[in-house]
């Protein structure tokens, strides 16, 4: 099961590696951080869902329980992550 220090530090890893050499280093990530204020652009922001779907083999955002334009924040994604129900297969 995920837990949602899980999913929190593997979120925050994932835009780190994605921003790489982007992220200003002035700039701490954290749960309220805007995505647009750490420099995630829309394309950036799918290959972190994408990543985070393959590592954690759940897509919220396929079942209409959350929708992408209103992640706005670290913290949304978090949620989103920590809200969804398994997928059945």
């Amino acid at each position: 099961m995920l837990t949602v220090s899980r999913v929190t530090t593997d979120i925050m890893t994932t835009i780190t590696d994605i921003l790489g050499d982007g992220l200003d280093d002035d700039i701490e990530i954290t749960e309220d951080s805007a995505l647009t204020d750490i420099g995630l652009n829309s394309l950036m922001l799918a290959r972190v869902i994408v990543s985070l779907e393959q590592d954690f083999e759940r897509d919220p955002f396929s079942d209409g329980s959350h929708a992408i334009v209103d992640i706005h924040t670290v913290g949304d994604l978090i949620a989103a992550y920590t809200e969804v129900k398994p997928h059945d297969d």
